[in-house]
């Protein structure tokens, strides 16, 4: 399961009080309730003069080893298993409640025990001794910036970092344990668009045409090769500026052969998703020794030209 942990962090010299990001955060399976659980991880640390500092969230597998991983990025010490109500003296960190909605933490950016927190401290670098920037398993709960951080350049004066989304006015995707959207069969109207869109796709590139050609052999083998999910789906990227990128479609597959899967709002109204994930069936289809980032980029090309 990856999921995304949000957070905020204060800034000087800016327009805006505190700067966004977000950090992508993986749990192994030995980490993820059997049942498909998950729970809502809150955490906030404040400086010297009551200030918030920074900011967290992270949606998590309801198991105690993810709370203890989450806990550990911050220097923070687990809630107590099983409480309700107390107080985790080694560390600084309070535990307001751990209601079935989530888990509270609060604790002291600089060092000290709530609310009785220090100030920032005149200069932080190496000799930092409580968050070091180069230990990986540090975060901003301390000083230093942790391994993993995105942050974007834009921010507010808001310590609560606004949900990304991608303007629709839609909310985001329900789900499942894995951390992947929900999808489901598609609809008449669906198939119709993507058989309409394959059958569209250009022949003037050999690639384009092959591409083509497989899409449309997964027609033939009927509407369960496709698939789509309803509402957003933004994920952690490092790489990008914002922090965030946007999945339209991706390719998956069963014991019957590959499944085309959409977003099935942007499966009508951007041209180029069907040729997208066509060109990705192709590049599996012929074993494309183009891995990551450069299959990507090489089918964000020919998308443009086939669709």
């Amino acid at each position: 399961m990856v999921s995304s942990l949000k957070g905020s962090r204060a800034v000087d010299g800016q327009s805006y009080k505190y700067q966004y990001g977000v950090r992508a955060v993986r749990f192994p399976q030995s980490e993820l309730d059997p049942g498909g659980s998950t729970t809502l991880y809150r955490l906030v640390s404040y400086g010297g003069g009551g200030e918030i500092v920074h900011r967290a969230s992270c949606l998590i597998p309801n198991t105690d080893a993810a709370r203890a991983r989450i806990a550990r990025m911050f220097r923070a010490s687990p809630p107590t298993r099983g409480g309700l109500r107390g107080k985790e003296a080694d560390g600084g960190v309070q535990v307001q409640s751990v209601p079935l909605e989530g888990v509270d933490v609060t604790t002291c950016m600089y060092g000290g025990e709530p609310p009785h927190c220090n100030y920032a401290p005149p200069w932080l670098g190496d000799s930092d001794v409580q968050c070091p920037a180069n230990d990986p398993s540090c975060s901003a709960g301390g000083g230093g910036d942790p391994d993993g951080w995105s942050w974007g350049s834009g921010g507010g004066d808001g310590s609560e970092p606004p949900p990304p989304d991608d303007g629709t006015g839609r909310p985001s995707c329900e789900r499942e344990a894995s951390g992947w959207c929900k999808t489901e069969a598609v609809d008449a109207r669906e198939l119709q668009q993507i058989t309409e869109r394959i059958n569209a796709m250009q022949d003037s590139l050999p690639e384009c045409a092959e591409a083509k050609r497989y899409a449309q052999e997964l027609l033939t083998q009927g509407p369960d090769r496709f698939q789509v999910w309803n509402g957003y789906d933004v994920y952690p990227e490092p790489k990008s500026p914002t922090g965030f990128a946007q999945r339209l479609g991706y390719n998956s597959s069963d014991a019957k052969g590959r499944i085309l899967i959409f977003d099935s709002y942007w499966l009508f109204r951007e041209r180029t998703v069907v040729a997208h994930e066509a060109l990705h069936n192709y590049l599996h289809r012929i074993n494309s020794p183009l891995l990551g980032d450069a299959n990507e980029t090489r089918v964000r090309e020919w998308a443009r030209k086939c669709a």
